[in-house]
């Protein structure tokens, strides 16, 4: 996501637990299947210290337990200690928006699990919860780099490696991270075209309004800004309200010749709709060959995070953050959580699980 307020006091909000907040939230006996998810830290030559990253994998065994959890959001219930099953799976590269973790996305994981995939996720060094920089999010090649890391330890695992179908690799990112899903599969940015743009917009583009708000002169951007992030590997993108689209070059666009899904959150008359796909956004959906782009309303950006705990909405009023637990009039956060994993898991021909519930929380 886009220009969170990292202030000390949304730092400490982020990472207080769940339970110490409201008390310990009544779990229920798990009755559907649910993903074995492993931690692991993973070190990356371009990055000063190791890298948090995560597995989410159809398992067998381990004991219920929630992750991605704290004083905003509610927690995913995963299998932990869990062993992993199966072969020819699928493998899906999550990225999270700025400010955001991988652990938020694992709602979306979970189902994708569900239905026959590995999921692999990496939290961005300076740009992540309680980490959240704008010089340090501007670095997008590091972001890249990330994923490309986390592809090649899978890869390597001798756990998961043999287990993964190394023809269907996808990139899928929310956000900022949309932007690094279309990088990894061959966009290109440009520093004067996306100058020229925030210039023309303003305040109605939120990855401009996020850098310049920071004092950042987007006309001196590195040259790395430029470079080729793309990795061969990848052979599908799912980019959900990406970020940067008025910088990605047209040329860079056309070349991408893999499945790609788009997918916008909400319609005309909804705030950040420069984070769109279409004509009144960024217009991708033109730019890219085939592309399959999707608008989903009601709805905004922020609607893609995990449903809020009960004192959310408090706690976001407290930390001055953007309203994100909120949502527009008749938006159903967890529908549209359903919406878009069903949506994403068709795209990726992934087959139907059996008895699946998403929504299934500690």
């Amino acid at each position: 996501m886009f220009r969170p307020r990292t202030i000390a006091l949304s730092a400490l909000i982020l990472s207080m637990p769940l339970f110490g907040v409201l008390g310990p939230k009544a779990a229920t006996a798990p009755t559907t299947p649910l993903p074995g998810y492993q931690h692991q830290s993973i070190t990356a030559a371009h990055r000063p210290q190791p890298l948090a990253s995560a597995l989410w994998f159809p398992a067998s065994g381990g004991e219920p337990t929630g992750v991605g959890g704290n004083a905003l959001f509610d927690p995913t219930l995963v299998l932990n200690g869990a062993q992993p099953t199966g072969r020819d799976h699928p493998l899906v590269l999550i990225s999270h928006g700025s400010g955001g973790n991988m652990d938020q996305m694992g709602w979306l994981a979970s189902v994708l699990v569900a239905r026959g995939a590995i999921v692999a996720g990496v939290n961005h060094a300076g740009s992540t919860s309680g980490d959240s920089r704008p010089l340090a999010s501007t670095r997008v090649w590091d972001r890249a780099g990330d994923l490309r890391v986390v592809l090649d330890a899978v890869l390597a695992d001798p756990e998961f490696g043999p287990r993964i179908d190394r023809r269907r690799i996808t990139a899928l990112g929310f956000s900022m991270g949309g932007a690094t899903a279309l990088h990894l599969a061959g966009a290109r940015m440009d520093r004067a075209a996306f100058a020229a743009a925030c210039a023309r917009l303003g305040e109605k583009a939120p990855d401009c309004t996020f850098l310049t708000g920071a004092g950042i002169d987007i006309a001196t951007l590195p040259a790395a800004w430029e470079g080729d992030m793309s990795d061969p590997r990848i052979g599908a993108v799912v980019a959900i309200d990406a970020g940067y689209g008025h910088a990605m070059t047209k040329a860079s666009l056309s070349a991408i010749d893999i499945p790609t899904l788009l997918i916008t959150l909400g319609g005309p008359g909804t705030p950040w709709r420069e984070t769109g796909m279409g004509p009144e956004g960024a217009n991708l959906a033109a730019k890219i060959p085939d592309a399959r782009s999707l608008e989903l309303a009601p709805a905004w950006h922020f609607s893609f995070l995990p449903p809020c705990g009960r004192l959310g909405p408090l706690f976001v009023w407290l930390a001055r953050e953007e309203p994100i637990c909120s949502d527009p009039a008749g938006t159903d956060r967890d529908a549209l959580h359903d919406l878009i994993s069903r949506e994403v898991a068709d795209f990726l021909d992934l087959p139907e699980a059996s008895g699946f519930d998403p929504a299934q929380n500690p």
